[in-house]
């Protein structure tokens, strides 16, 4: 796959060149005309899959994923005998690729009624339709040259041995490097030239802010990546775990499943961890999970005093921040994100007292800890309660939110 670190775009970011592609194809296909087709090209494990089924939902779009790594030449068609004593042309089956039994996501559906007159009578006619459908062509890396043949028939004519594309599918790619040991074959170059390659890559702040807080990942793996962003992604390996968005996101998974028989050890964890991320990152990781543990943020909620920050390493500092918002936030998700019940402000104003001696102790470090809370409430509840509740009356507060907001 083609690798150019100079036109790399955050995974995010990409969505709008995806949708502009997915755009470009419908007016094409309403035209009659030909355009480049999309084709995502970055490291294993960094969410190319993902973001896809982000834009399919956000254009109300069907996902249609196929796996070119184990489709099979038959897969695009078999000849099909015929009684016809005088037949001139082969017949085919219809290829998988255009198959919708198994989408990933199905197209919204809507009814459009339309009014005509019948002998002089108003008849109203109404018919289903959906809306367009992704053919998501993921692992194109792993396509082999038998594979690739076909491309040329798919990406010029829409049609695989004469057999029509529906007209209501876009085409999207997918795949890794050549430097990624993924075991990439070459993209011949007619093909390559139809696509409109998009280098992608991972960063902590956009899997952070666009997957990790979203979706829940646990709170001690967040901040981990927060306070050590080059700990995302470590160059991919053979046959050894490493690092990537998608084994930090399984092992954190692996640990809240864990959870749910008892409180973590250290050497549940440390397993768990070396299986996902492998060992130097696990080791970093189990360093600071030590730190992020011992503080018992419960205790502070029910009325033990905080101790005195200035008197504490910036570390201690921000690993207590972490503890106690991340209880926070499971206070407030079992609560439906209410705020005013009697427990939730006590809670909600240790966390306050906590920000308000971090001002003045390790400034710093508060945007990190204030962007969970804030994007936490905003995805879920679509309101601001949190945000008034811990910077009414409190300006220096307030101007550290400014910061969240504004690095957005």
């Amino acid at each position: 796959m083609p690798n150019n670190s100079v036109s790399e775009v955050v995974l995010n970011d990409a969505k709008k060149f995806i949708i502009n592609n997915i755009e470009e194809q419908a007016r094409c296909l309403r035209d009659d005309g030909h355009c480049s087709i999309s084709l995502l090209s970055g490291a294993p494990g960094i969410g190319k899959s993902d973001i896809m089924e982000q834009v399919a939902t956000e254009l109300e779009m069907g996902l249609n994923p196929q796996y070119l790594g184990t489709m099979l030449v038959e897969q695009f068609g078999m000849p099909l005998p015929t009684m016809e004593k005088d037949a001139k042309f082969q017949k085919w089956s219809d290829p998988d690729f255009f198959s919708t039994e198994n989408m990933r996501i199905k197209p919204k559906m809507e009814t459009i009624t339309a009014t005509m007159e019948h002998e002089g009578k108003p008849v109203s006619k109404s018919a289903n339709v959906s809306n367009p459908t992704i053919l998501f062509m993921d692992d194109i890396h792993l396509a082999t040259k038998a594979i690739q043949t076909y491309f040329f028939q798919l990406l010029t004519y829409r049609s695989i041995h004469n057999k029509k594309m529906p007209d209501d599918f876009v085409m999207v790619a997918a795949g890794n490097r050549s430097i990624d040991r993924a075991g990439a074959q070459p993209i011949m170059a007619p093909i390559i030239n139809r696509f409109y390659t998009v280098d992608v890559t991972a960063t902590a702040d956009d899997w952070i802010e666009n997957f990790a807080i979203p979706n829940q990942v646990r709170s001690d793996v967040v901040s981990f990546i927060e306070l050590y962003n080059e700990n995302l992604q470590s160059e991919p390996l053979e046959s050894k775990p490493w690092a990537s968005p998608r084994s930090w996101t399984y092992m954190a998974q692996e640990l809240t499943q864990m959870e749910k028989d008892g409180p973590l050890d250290i050497k549940d964890i440390t397993t768990i961890a070396n299986g996902h991320i492998g060992l130097e990152y696990a080791v970093k990781f189990i360093e600071y999970v030590e730190l992020f543990m011992k503080w018992d943020a419960k205790s502070y909620f029910n009325g033990n005093p905080l101790p005195k920050f200035s008197d504490m390493t910036k570390m201690d500092n921000y690993t207590l921040m972490s503890a106690l918002t991340a209880e926070l936030l499971k206070d407030l998700r079992k609560n439906d994100w209410k705020v005013d019940d009697d427990g939730m402000v006590k809670n909600i104003d240790v966390v306050k007292l906590m920000f308000n001696k971090l001002i003045d102790s390790c400034r710093e470090i508060i945007p990190m800890g204030l962007r969970g809370l804030i994007l936490s409430e905003n995805i879920t509840s679509k309101e601001a309660a949190l945000y008034y509740k811990l910077t009414e009356g409190n300006e220096k507060l307030l101007e550290c939110v400014k910061e969240v907001i504004t690095n957005k």
